[in-house]
């Protein structure tokens, strides 16, 4: 092992000066690119090794230490915050000595270029347009139409991609708006934190989360919470996000103290940020208790099923599907070794094929116009690789389940269906509709 690639010190904490020091962060990423350049196992995660690989290898005489600044920043500018590379990788602080995090340096190296004012202009403006709510006037508007090329043009939102529908009724107002008691549960109660995109964009995804978890016996409290703050930093806005993540904090840590046994979140990369990256930024016991809490949608009904506090049937009569395609979000990836849905289906008789493939859709990197091309083509592989799983085999699977909101809408896309996600299709299995 080269020792001068071993870090001489812990990396500064978010939120202290040195952690946005242009020279500290860009020393960082030479190392980290040195280590990355000798083992090459992430080539194929996303667009920012290829991109890295590539600069290096066109350098004659030497290594990621000849980058510009300018290099280092497209290759930064290509992640898109999947984890991928943290899952497998072998250089790891909890693997080698190396310590090696690309996520975690990539945020630090958004930031560090937002706090020295090196972010352009367009970046900030497609971030604040595209980010949920997205305007109504955006998603009215097909791919190609007027209105989107004039927004590409300007704010350099993509004019070709299609983005998710803006809701008629918010998921919060339907929630405080029913007037028929809920059953009296027998599995205590959970908050639920419905993100951006069921609250503002798909909201029948959390209707039937509340609808099956009352079915089921278990009660359903909404967190004063619907942002996880995802959008601010993955864009390097460390201070909004902070303000974000601290109030998040407060609120679902009362939440937890006043009985919530777990904070159930529908939508992966919003439960990654609670669960993940919120305790690095913020810390702080009540970070870690929510933390702790912190479950998928299917993740907390099978660990009641697992520990006998709620049983779980097929319906008389029920729709279940003998063969499904589940898209393992990456997010998910990044937070279990094995999807808790996936073992939640096959306990109730499902045949899963999984496949695992980015979409490029986390937040606002996939709708960027400078990103097009290369969001399309992770959407395309995605989409390919399902019909592939789909049709293999002597049963074919008729049925595509994701739980990764912006991926299925980018798989709504390519092939013009759009996937179920985990708890429409158990409603479906367990409730019969």
């Amino acid at each position: 092992m080269d020792q001068s690639l071993v870090p001489s010190s812990p990396a500064p904490a978010p939120g202290t000066p040195g952690f946005v020091d242009e020279k500290a962060v860009r020393d960082e990423l030479t190392r980290q690119f040195s280590v990355c350049v000798g083992c090459r196992r992430c080539v194929d995660h996303c667009a920012s090794f290829p991109a890295l690989f590539d600069l290096v290898d066109g350098i004659v005489d030497g290594g990621p230490g000849r980058l510009t600044p300018h290099q280092q920043d497209v290759v930064v500018d290509a992640c898109h915050q999947c984890n991928l590379c943290a899952v497998g990788c072998p250089y790891t602080a909890d693997r080698s000595e190396l310590a090696v995090d690309v996520p975690r340096l990539m945020l630090r190296a958004k930031a560090m270029r937002r706090a020295a004012g090196q972010q352009p202009l367009r970046q900030r403006l497609a971030v604040a347009v595209a980010e949920p709510p997205i305007p109504r006037a955006l998603t009215a508007s097909g791919p190609g139409t007027a209105v989107r090329r004039a927004v590409a043009a300007v704010a350099g939102v993509s004019a070709v991609r299609l983005l998710p529908p803006r809701a008629r009724e918010r998921f919060t107002t339907w929630f405080h708006a029913r007037t028929d008691a809920p059953p009296e549960p027998v599995a205590g109660h959970v908050t639920i934190v419905p993100t951006c995109h069921v609250e503002h964009h798909l909201p029948d995804v959390g209707r039937d989360l509340v609808s099956l978890y009352e079915e089921l016996g278990i009660g359903c409290a909404l967190g004063d919470v619907v942002c996880c703050g995802a959008p601010q930093l993955h864009s390097g806005d460390l201070a909004a996000f902070t303000k974000t993540a601290e109030r998040n904090v407060a609120r679902l840590a009362n939440d937890i103290r006043d009985g919530a046994r777990a904070v159930v979140v529908p939508q992966p990369t919003c439960a990654h940020v609670l669960a993940v990256d919120t305790p690095q930024v913020v810390g702080g016991s009540d970070a870690e208790l929510v933390a702790e809490r912190v479950r998928d949608a299917g993740e907390w009904l099978e660990e009641l099923a697992a520990a006998g506090e709620i049983e779980l049937h097929t319906a008389p009569g029920a729709d279940r599907p003998a063969r499904i395609v589940l898209h393992a979000s990456c997010h998910a990836r990044a937070r279990h070794d094995e999807l808790p849905v996936e073992r939640l289906l096959t306990r109730l008789g499902v045949d899963v094929v999984t496949v695992a493939g980015c979409s490029g859709t986390v937040d606002t990197w996939g709708l960027r116009s400078e990103h097009e091309t290369a969001a399309l083509g992770m959407a395309t592989a995605l989409a390919d690789a399902i019909a592939g799983a789909s049709t293999a085999g002597d049963s074919p699977a008729d049925t595509v389940v994701g739980e990764c909101l912006p991926a299925n809408v980018a798989l709504t896309e390519q092939t013009g269906t759009e996937p179920l996600h985990p708890i429409q299709l158990l409603r479906r299995i367990l409730r019969g509709r």
